[in-house]
């Protein structure tokens, strides 16, 4: 018995694995009057999970033998309180016979692999307990044999016991003799591993040095012969310089703008065409309007004579012979032809109207469809106008700077200085030789500005700058960059879009702004676009900035009390109501300015207000000479004409008595400007201004105006 069970402990581990187990129990509960749903939910939940272990450890104390009875169930389940998981819902909660009810579900994971071994611990700990009992038990039979037993017996004892002790000491000499002999096996056997793998390790290091001296040369054979072909590039580089020198002379001298592509030519055809445009549409529109008045008119004659028509027959009279029945089927009879009569007029009035409207709108259609077609050249010259690339007339050229040269993406930085203006671009090339060879003769390069169209008041058209031709006169290889150009489309184009959406609608989320069929000077509504050759894309037309400079005065109502301030603004308009700008100016003072605290009667009570200004009745001293002032603005447009601003300036006064300060200038008042201030344009500015300064602390507002450009 004692074996089996030993042979056991050594199987259990193998048989034994760690499994997880999920285990659902339910309950249906009464909820009391005196206690509420969580807390009912708690003690149930708690007693459940208590059913969850306990049914956990039978499950896992069923699968394990147990040995002579000494693993118990209880001692298996006192392993079972500690579960991994626990989740708690109340499925149900209802109300039966004025009872309250709730329905706990409880799910517990518990990891068995805690209970396999807390069992091995036990049946290791009891089979110490049978050794150490066997043991005990046979030291006392021994010692009671001794202690009966003769002194004959007593020495056989002894001897037997030494010799049993020398025979196990004799058994562990020859087991550590023989480990001793497999460990100096192991290590010879170690040796010679250690010296084949030397031995190999010196072949492949010769191989890799054969291999090396080979590569090496091979590799002063590939230097040779770069080196050469190096030197036959550097010749056909020189050639290549002297063709391209010899070819730039001949093209700078043939480059030649034809007349009838310049952009001022092309824009005096683009105001033709939208005059033309214009006269199509009023055309149109006016035979539109002539044959809606015609069809008008004979609806109107159409419908008098049907709202005029009326039932003429008479009431019948009641015969002399007609009984009350007979005279009534008479009336009815009267009263259905008459009921007749009205239904039929009402009728034939709306199939009037409804006629009218078909033929209006078909005539509408068959208009704006003759008009579309009559249109769509005109329209089709605008598109190419408008995203189109010209060159101007002028001989004006655009200059040329290079930057660093970018050897590992073969390019060339490259900025155009234009009208004041620097242009970044990065010229490509196909080759490093290509590269060098244009390098070495860049100042061959040349650029031309491209330009396109764009509206100008009502019919005219003004070009805008969309990029740069970049050529090498030497091979006339010729790289086109665009900039980030913003233009306005023209309304003729838009307005045609709009009409053939109109007859040929398609499902949009928003319905589009009504545009009417005549050419309006009013642009701002049309978009503003960035510049693509090949298709466009609306952004909003109030993006723009713009730059103002000029002079305003402001003073009170005598000329005691003025400055004047020579500024530059920088504008910013983010939408079609808002804007803002920066400010910055010189003050100029005129006969200074003074504290709106002093008057003529009351300077004795002011002794320190002496310390900083004097003030004498037979001569006026300025206290503000001049001043710089640097601030931010808002701008609120009432339209794109008329707007609000509001200014605060951070300003620092140069004064002649020797109190130089900072102070405050605010400014609110009422602009006037013109409608595109993107390129060029005029505001006027009224306004009232107030300074605080140091030393003139809440002075009194001055009123102003001024103009800008």
């Amino acid at each position: 018995m004692r074996n089996l069970f030993i042979i056991f402990l050594l199987l259990l581990p193998i048989f034994s694995y760690a499994e997880t187990k999920t285990i659902t129990k339910t309950a249906k509960v009464v909820v009391p009057e005196n206690q509420s749903v969580e807390q009912v939910k708690q003690y149930t939940s708690e007693r459940l999970f208590r059913e969850a272990a306990e049914e956990a450890g039978v499950a896992v104390s069923s699968s394990i033998v147990l040995v002579d009875g000494k693993v118990s169930k209880d001692e298996i389940k006192m392993q079972t309180s500690a579960i991994a998981q626990k989740d708690v819902s109340i499925l149900k909660q209802e109300i039966e016979n004025g009872q309250t009810y709730i329905t706990v579900q409880v799910k517990a994971t518990v990891d068995a692999g805690e209970l396999d071994a807390f069992l091995r611990q036990l049946m290791q700990n009891e089979a110490l307990k049978q050794e150490l009992e066997k043991e005990r038990k046979e030291k006392l039979a021994l010692e009671k044999k001794l202690k009966n037993a003769s002194k004959e017996e007593y020495d056989k004892t002894l001897s037997v016991q030494a010799e049993n002790i020398t025979k196990a000491q004799v058994a562990r000499q020859k087991q550590l003799e023989k480990e001793i002999s497999n460990a100096k096996q192991q290590l010879m056997e170690a040796q010679r591993r250690q010296n084949a793998e030397e031995l190999q390790a010196a072949k492949e290091l010769e191989q890799i040095q054969k291999e090396y001296m080979a590569q090496d040369a091979k590799l002063q054979t590939r230097i040779a012969a770069e080196k050469d072909a190096q030197a036959k590039a550097e010749m056909e580089h020189q050639a290549l310089l002297a063709e391209l020198a010899k070819n730039a002379l001949v093209n700078d001298k043939t480059m030649d703008i034809a007349v009838n592509d310049t952009v001022e030519i092309i824009a005096m055809d683009a105001a033709q065409v939208r005059t033309n445009f214009s006269s199509l549409v009023n055309e149109y529109k006016a035979a539109m309007n002539a044959n809606s008045r015609k069809l008008e008119i004979y609806h109107k004659s159409q419908l008098d004579i049907l709202e005029k028509q009326k039932f003429t027959e008479e009431m019948p009279k009641k015969g002399e012979w007609d009984n009350t029945a007979a005279y009534n089927e008479k009336k009815a009879a009267y009263n259905k032809r008459k009921e007749y009569f009205e239904n039929k007029k009402k009728q034939d009035i709306a199939d009037l109207k409804a006629e009218y409207a078909e033929r209006k709108a078909n005539s509408e259609k068959d208009t704006k469809t003759s008009l579309l077609k009559a249109l769509k050249p005109l329209y089709e010259r605008l598109k190419k106008y408008n995203t189109g690339m010209y060159v101007a007339s002028d001989t004006s050229k655009a200059v040329i700077d290079f930057g660093e040269r970018d050897l590992d993406n073969i390019e060339l930085p490259i900025i155009v200085k234009y009208k004041m203006k620097k242009y970044n671009f990065k010229y490509k090339f196909t080759s490093l030789q290509e590269f060098r060879a244009m390098y070495d003769t860049r100042a061959s390069f040349k650029a031309v500005p491209v330009y396109a169209l764009e509206p100008n008041s009502a019919k005219g058209a003004k070009p805008y700058l969309t990029g740069f031709r970049v050529v090498h006169l030497g091979n006339n290889k010729e790289q086109f960059f665009s900039i980030n150009a913003d233009y306005e489309i023209f309304p003729e184009i838009l307005q045609y879009e709009q009409m053939a959406q109109e007859l040929s609608p398609k499902p949009k989320q928003q319905e589009p702004e009504k545009i009417e069929m005549s050419v309006s000077s009013d642009y701002s509504s049309n978009s503003y676009k960035k510049h693509t050759s090949d298709t466009i894309k609306t952004v909003n037309s109030y993006k723009t900035n713009y730059w103002l400079y000029g002079i305003q005065g402001a003073g009170g109502f005598n000329l005691d009390i003025m400055n004047i301030e020579f500024s530059i603004q920088s504008h910013w308009r983010f939408n079609k109501w808002f804007g803002i700008y920066t400010n910055g100016s010189v003050l100029v003072g005129i006969n200074g300015l003074k504290s709106s605290f002093s008057s003529d009667d009351d300077y004795d009570d002011y002794d320190d207000y002496y310390d900083y200004y004097y003030r004498s009745y037979e001569k006026s001293i300025s206290t503000i000479d001049t001043g710089i002032a640097l601030g931010l603005g808002l701008d609120f447009y009432l339209t794109n004409n008329i707007l609000l601003f509001g200014e605060i300036n951070a300003a620092y006064f140069i004064e002649d008595n020797g109190k130089n300060s900072f102070g405050g200038i605010f400014r609110g008042g009422l602009a006037l400007q013109n409608k595109d201030m993107k390129h060029t344009g005029m505001r006027l500015n009224i306004f009232i201004e107030g300074i605080v300064t140091d030393t003139i602390s809440g002075s009194s507002p001055y009123f102003g105006a001024g103009i800008y450009f």
